[in-house]
């Protein structure tokens, strides 16, 4: 059931990405074509990762399952306390992430939404279709027929990519704790003294099948998703340089659309900046 409604949603954003690509010709100046290319760059992202997620879903699924090797096999039953320390470091961090990115994500769909109902009555979205449907002065009802489809799917576009960027970063934090949670069994293996040698040899393959079973993990996880990495540098990197130029050239005359881009900047940044801070864990985990 899943998947046919995932086409029909992807059929969704495409429509909507043509809409909005057919109305940049309409484009009177710099500043209004450059506003609509970083808004086709990320709804083209937001299509990429949805489609990526829609291909790699089987995978996705087993890397979730894979998570819970720890608790289900190595340790099933256990009280450490550095460990579960850890864990509990882990869940309130992801917890947290997702929980303020959901509240600032619903504000910025709130403002696009309502931004253009406090001016000319305009669309969410520079776009344009077909019997001129989206003006308002030839065709009022079909317009905010339009204005209830932009916002709705803007909405669902946002709420996508903050999913599928909290799944992404949950991925990396949880093998930043798997990680963690080896070179703990690594050091408490160093430390058994008082155990036969028969004892020590099933943890020691206990461990290792563990150390195995991390790789299998990162492998999995690079597979399924590696194209919404990749999508994300390119869309970052297109997106950045458009705002900063935009910026510079509004500053001298349209103060608004300089905030404007401003912002598109920084949003880029903060979700840069969690994938970066995320990788950083992986890092420092060893």
């Amino acid at each position: 059931m899943y998947r046919p409604i995932n086409w029909l949603l992807l059929c969704n954003q495409t429509l909507m990405f043509i809409a909005m690509a057919s109305g940049v010709h309409e484009s009177s100046n710099i500043i209004d074509m450059g506003d609509d290319l970083v808004w086709l760059t990320g709804v083209l992202l937001i299509w990429t990762k949805s489609f990526s997620v829609h291909v790699r879903a089987t995978e996705i699924d087993e890397v979730i399952r894979d998570f819970s090797y720890y608790d289900e096999v190595v340790r099933p039953v256990h009280d450490d306390d550095e460990i579960l320390k850890w864990q509990r470091y882990s869940y309130m961090g992801e917890a947290y992430l997702g929980i303020t990115t959901f509240i600032l994500v619903n504000l910025f769909s709130l403002a696009i939404c309502l931004q253009p109902l406090l001016g000319e009555g305009r669309l969410p979205y520079h776009a344009f279709l077909p019997f001129g449907w989206h003006r308002q002065d030839l065709h009022p009802w079909a317009h905010w027929a339009v204005y209830l489809w932009l916002g709705a799917t803007s909405h669902h576009n946002l709420a996508t990519i903050l999913f599928v960027d909290i799944l992404g970063i949950s991925t990396v934090v949880q093998t930043a704790l798997n990680l963690r949670l080896l070179g703990i069994e690594l050091r408490k293996l160093g430390d058994l003294q008082s155990i036969s040698d028969y004892q020590f040899h099933v943890e020691f393959r206990r461990v290792v099948r563990y150390h195995q079973h991390i790789i299998s993990l990162v492998k999995k996880s690079n597979r399924a998703f590696y194209a919404t990495f990749i999508a994300q540098m390119i869309a970052s990197f297109a997106m950045i340089s458009i705002s900063t130029f935009e910026t510079m050239v509004a500053a001298q005359g349209d103060f608004k659309m300089a905030l404007k881009f401003v912002l598109f900047a920084i949003i880029v940044f903060v979700q840069l900046s969690a994938w970066c801070v995320a990788g950083s864990f992986v890092l420092h985990s060893v």
